[in-house]
């Protein structure tokens, strides 16, 4: 019974990680706009037209981006299903 309550106790984590996650990728996100800003300023080029297109490397960057999320939800939804399957057992 034990076990179950690990993947309770993963569920919480999973919930928690998640929401850490996406205010991090906010910040994260904010902060690369305004570096990319400055960049693009002290380039004396600021429309950012010298990086504006993607290159084959972005591609299989973007492509690996993916996998990994994908992989992370797909996990998450496994362990939520495994938390959701206990909380729905009926106690002896």
């Amino acid at each position: 019974m034990q076990f179950f309550g690990i993947i309770q106790s993963l569920y919480l984590f999973f919930e928690l990680s998640l929401i850490l996650s996406l205010v991090i990728l906010g910040i994260s996100t904010t902060l690369l706009i305004r570096a990319q800003r400055a960049i693009n300023y002290l380039e004396e080029d600021p429309r950012g037209d010298g990086n504006a297109k993607f290159t084959p490397l972005n591609y299989v960057w973007m492509l690996l981006g993916i996998l990994w999320w994908g992989q992370m939800l797909v996990g998450g939804i496994i362990l939520m299903g495994m938390a959701n399957e206990e909380t729905l057992q009926p106690t002896p």
